[in-house]
C-alpha cells in the first residue's frame, strides 16, 4: 500500500499517474480539506473534488476544476437574482454537493460520503479527507489594489481561502496563513493507519502551504510523518523559481523571501526524507542534501498523461 498526501491540480495528476504504475486499490489518497467552504447553504470540497473528478475522468482541462462539458445555467439563475456569483459552480458539480450537503446534515462523516462519491464514479483509489473534523485555510494579508491605495486596502485582515483563492485572484499581499480548527481537529483513524503501515508515503508535487500544510498542522499526522521520515519522498511543485500552477510562487517570496524548490525542502525537511526536484533544478541538490535530505533529479512537469505515469513510476522506484 502506497499513501499519498495530495490536493489540488497537480496532486490529482500525480495520483492519476500512480494508477497506471500500481493497483489503484494500492493507493490511500489523503487529500486536502483546508480550502472546503460553503456557497448556497452547500458544501463545497474543492480538492476532494478535483481527485475525484481526475480519477473519474470528468475534470475539465478548460478551466482546470470542474466538471467537462459543463454548463452553468443555475449560476446564470443566481447572478440574474442580483447575487455576485463570485465562486463558479457548474450544474453537474452542484449535483455532487448537493449529496454531500443532504449525507453530511443526515450525520454521515464526509471521509463516509466521498467514499460514496468515489464509488458512484467507480474509482477504486481510496479517496479519504485527511480529518472529518473541520479544519479550514486562513490568509492574513491585505489586498493589492493596481489604483491609489485606499484604508481598506492598508489594513490587515484574515480572509478565508476561497476569498483569497478565487474572489481576490490571489491578489493579496500575505503575511501569514493560519489553519482554524487545526488544533481541535482529530486526524482519521483510517489515514493514520494507511499512514503507519504502508510501503511508503509519497507527497504529491501540490501546493506545500495551501495542500499540505492544514495536514502538517495536526499534531498526530506531523508525528507520523516524522516517523516515517526515511521513506517519505516528496515531489517540488517549483521549478526555477516558478510555481507550475497556481500562487506558491508569490506565497513563497512574500513569506521567505525565496521562492526556489529550495524553500519547499525547508518546509518538509522535518518530514521527508527523499525530495524530487525537475531537473532544471539540478544546481540545487547540494544545497538540499545540505539539509539531511536524500535529493533526486527528474522531469517533474506533468504535461500529459504519459508525463504523470513516468513522474509517478520514477517517484515509485526510490
Amino acid at each position: 500500500m502506497i499513501t499519498v498526501l495530495a490536493g489540488g491540480v497537480g496532486g490529482s495528476k500525480f495520483i492519476r499517474g500512480l494508477t497506471n504504475q500500481v493497483p489503484p486499490s494500492s493507493i490511500v489518497a489523503v487529500v486536502n480539506i483546508g480550502d472546503d467552504d460553503e456557497f448556497y447553504g452547500l458544501h463545497v470540497s474543492p480538492d476532494l473534488d478535483t481527485v475525484t473528478y481526475v480519477l473519474a475522468g470528468l475534470d475539465n482541462n478548460v478551466t482546470g476544476w470542474g466538471v467537462k462539458d459543463e454548463t452553468y445555467n443555475a449560476l446564470s439563475m443566481v447572478k440574474r437574482l442580483g447575487d455576485a456569483a463570485w465562486f463558479t459552480l457548474g450544474d453537474r458539480d452542484l449535483g455532487t454537493h448537493l449529496y454531500r450537503t443532504k449525507r453530511l446534515k443526515e450525520g454521515a462523516q464526509l471521509s463516509e460520503v466521498t467514499r460514496e462519491i468515489s464509488k458512484a464514479h467507480n474509482i477504486e483509489v481510496d479517496v479519504l479527507p485527511f480529518t472529518d473534523s473541520s479544519v479550514r485555510t486562513m490568509i492574513l494579508g491585505k489586498e493589492i489594489s493596481d489604483t491609489k491605495p485606499t484604508v481598506e486596502f492598508d489594513v490587515q485582515r484574515l480572509f478565508s481561502f476561497q476569498e483569497y483563492f478565487v474572489k481576490h485572484h490571489h491578489q493579496i499581499e500575505i503575511s501569514s496563513i493560519y489553519y482554524e480548527g487545526a488544533d481541535r481537529a482529530i486526524l482519521n483513524p483510517e489515514v493514520a493507519e494507511a499512514l503507519a503501515s504502508c510501503k511508503k508515503v509519497l507527497v504529491a508535487p501540490s501546493n506545500p502551504l495551501l495542500s499540505i500544510g492544514p495536514m502538517l498542522a495536526i499534531p498526530r499526522l506531523k508525528e507520523l510523518l516524522i516517523q516515517r521520515r526515511r521513506d517519505t519522498i516528496a515531489v517540488s511543485p517549483i521549478v526555477q523559481g516558478e510555481a507550475v500552477k497556481g500562487p506558491l510562487q508569490d506565497i513563497l517570496r512574500d513569506l521567505y523571501g525565496d521562492t526556489s524548490a529550495v524553500s519547499v525542502a525547508k518546509f518538509y525537511q522535518p518530514y521527508v526524507g527523499t525530495f524530487v526536484v525537475d531537473s532544471k533544478d539540478s544546481c540545487l541538490v547540494k544545497e538540499i542534501e545540505a539539509l539531511d535530505m536524500n535529493c533526486v533529479v527528474f522531469d517533474t512537469l506533468m504535461t500529459d498523461k504519459e508525463a504523470e505515469a513516468k513522474l509517478a513510476g520514477a517517484v515509485v522506484e526510490l
